[in-house]
């Protein structure tokens, strides 16, 4: 392919790797350059881009690549401002679309790296018109298919990019902001409309913010410069015409609403571009609550979206972010009062916790005036003042939902069965007075009689599936309790195993006898050593009645038992030594262990 340009110079080339080498080649200034040949070097460069950016730059980020490598070189290293004018004015000069969408891009990412370059009203004037008109022209968007976009959405794209960098920089007035006709805005919005189902989404929310950064400059322009000028001047909601291009399309902005959640739902707070994009979108929805006609303009299932998003804010900005943390304040309040929200309790406890936690511990850290105040604005609303009555009248304090307080008093509204129990429950089998050591170490006079009555008196107390009964464990026979009530025994003779305080000797802190200790002990021996057979007689037979083998007690222990100690392998002693005699000499040896094998003599 051949291509003819001013300078008088005609390339044809075949293949990417000589497009890319071309570019490189046109970047390389000879030594002494004169101002012409800077101009011609730069025009060549975008001539080539142009020419041949739907072969070897169909992409964004090829094209993006192409114009970095111009911001890059030389011609802006030492010559940036002579050249960003030059392109501003072939911008304007220039009616090739496919120049015009090199030198859009290159526009673009140069303002962006230099806002400097977007705050002169009187350099861009001439341009606005030009993108405006990118913006306007008919596209059907339902013919797009993927990523591949035509080159009029991707001038619009541009077009609409750099829109927003101007008027994020620049500061219009009244008379400037009259370039943005109504009909101008009617058309932003409905593009936001058009572009909802486009794959690349990139047109989609550079309209939404450019639509955001227009209600900006509406707003500022609408200021009074001083309180004459106020008391003279309407309100400022009156003169904002992107707001009242909403009232009137009320109903009709359904993806603007959700995509402005969508854009604060995904941004990032510690990065630049994504802060200013946060600011302008609370500012618009500041209007938008405080606004009768349009302070129900979202759903309410997007109102708690939006919800979760500030709170989520709320706790994780940092203490460098506070600017940004009182806007989301000033918003959250009419938010919460004036939209649907007021009748749909949406985590109002959760609320009420976050809240509190930006003013809690001022004794260990710097609170703000204007935080405390915030705060109080939407603490003082008549929903939070129910939540905080309500969690009051419950005991509950005015913490986390998860707090200690909060489980604790969840804890105690569990209803708990209530078991009563009795002596007889606890005793032994045979109603003994052997306790367990989880017992009372001392007990009253009536707890010692009760645990000394028969064992019938413990089976009129049906046992708790809660109780353990403590019993002394045992390997042998169970012991039936039936048998023990039912068998009578022989009592022991005065004195029997007692000291020498005498049977009618009350206990000088248990207050009981210690004959009647002695009576409840011979019952449980005796109830222990009897079993009954499994016949009906129910009678005990004589073998019954010997004394049962000695039993090994167990006793429960935590621990695991320690491991047997080891068998230790003796060395085997030496053989004695034996005397033998050979030639009169005595020669003391040791003895073999093992015979020595006999000897056969020839």
């Amino acid at each position: 392919m051949d291509i003819g340009v001013d300078i008088g110079l005609v390339y044809h080339i075949d293949d990417a790797h000589q497009f890319w080498a071309e570019l490189e080649d046109t970047l390389r200034l000879p030594d002494r350059c004169s101002l012409s040949q800077l101009d011609g070097r730069l025009r060549l460069y975008i001539s080539l881009c142009s020419t041949y950016h739907e072969n070897y730059l169909p992409t964004q980020l090829q094209l993006e690549h192409a114009c970095c490598m111009l911001l890059d070189s030389e011609l802006f290293a030492f010559h940036s401002e002579r050249m960003s004018h030059l392109l501003l004015e072939d911008a304007v000069a220039n009616t090739n679309p496919h120049a015009q969408l090199v030198l859009h891009k290159t526009l673009l990412l140069f303002g962006r790296g230099h806002q400097s370059f977007l705050r002169s009203q009187k350099k861009w004037a001439p341009l606005i018109p030009i993108l405006m008109d990118h913006v306007l022209v008919t596209i059907d968007f339902t013919t797009i298919e993927g990523t591949g976009m035509p080159i009029e959405a991707r001038l619009m794209t541009l077009a609409v990019g750099i829109l927003y960098e101007v008027c994020r920089v620049q500061k219009f007035d009244i008379a400037g902001l009259r370039i943005f006709s109504d009909s101008f805005l009617d058309t932003l919005f409905d593009l936001v409309e058009e572009t909802r189902e486009v794959a690349d989404e990139t047109l989609n929310y550079s309209l939404i913010k450019l639509i955001l950064a227009l209600n900006e400059q509406f707003m500022v322009a609408a200021l009074p410069a001083d309180k004459a000028a106020e008391k003279s001047a309407g309100s400022s909601k009156t003169r904002n015409r992107v707001l009242q291009a909403l009232v009137a399309r009320s109903g009709a902005s359904k993806t603007f609403a959700e995509n402005i959640i969508f854009m604060l739902n995904r941004a990032d707070s510690t990065n630049e571009e994504d802060l200013c994009m946060q600011l302008l979108a609370l500012k618009i929805l500041y209007l938008l609550f405080t606004t009768s006609g349009t302070a129900e303009f979202f759903y309410t299932n997007d109102l708690c979206v939006l919800v979760d998003v500030f709170l989520r804010e709320l706790s994780n900005l940092p203490d460098e972010s506070e600017s940004l943390r009182h806007t989301y304040l000033r918003v959250f309040h009419p938010l919460l009062t004036n939209t649907q929200l007021k009748d749909v309790p949406y985590k109002r406890a959760q609320i009420v916790h976050t809240l509190r936690c930006l003013v809690d511990h001022s004794n260990i850290r710097d609170i703000s005036p204007t935080t405390r105040r915030l705060v109080q604005r939407c603490l003082g609303a008549e929903w939070a003042n129910v939540v905080q009555q309500d969690r009051r009248g419950s005991g509950d304090s005015l913490g986390s939902p998860t707090s200690p307080s909060s489980m604790s008093s969840f804890a105690s509204s569990i209803p708990v069965p209530h078991v009563q129990t009795t002596k007889s429950m606890l005793a032994p089998p045979g109603g003994g007075l052997k306790r367990d050591k989880s017992l009372r170490s001392s007990a009253s006079a009536s707890d010692l009689k009760s645990a000394a009555a028969p064992a019938k008196h413990a089976l009129s107390v049906p046992p708790s599936p809660h109780l353990r009964v403590a019993s002394p464990p045992h390997n042998g026979s169970m012991v039936s309790l039936v048998a023990a009530t039912t068998t009578t025994t022989k009592p022991p003779p005065p004195g029997h195993g007692l000291p020498k305080l005498g049977l009618g000797v009350r206990h000088p802190q248990r207050g009981v006898s210690l004959g009647e200790v002695a009576d409840s002990l011979h019952e449980f021996k005796m109830a222990d050593a009897i079993s009954l057979d499994s016949d009906s007689s129910g009678s005990p037979t004589p073998g019954e009645l010997a004394p049962p083998a000695v039993r090994q007690r167990t006793t429960s222990s935590p621990y695991r038992p320690a491991p047997p100690p080891p068998v230790g392998h003796r060395r085997k002693a030496p053989a004695p030594p034996v005397p033998k005699t050979g030639n009169g000499h005595t020669i003391t040896t040791i003895a073999r262990t093992r015979p020595r094998a006999p000897t056969v003599s020839s």
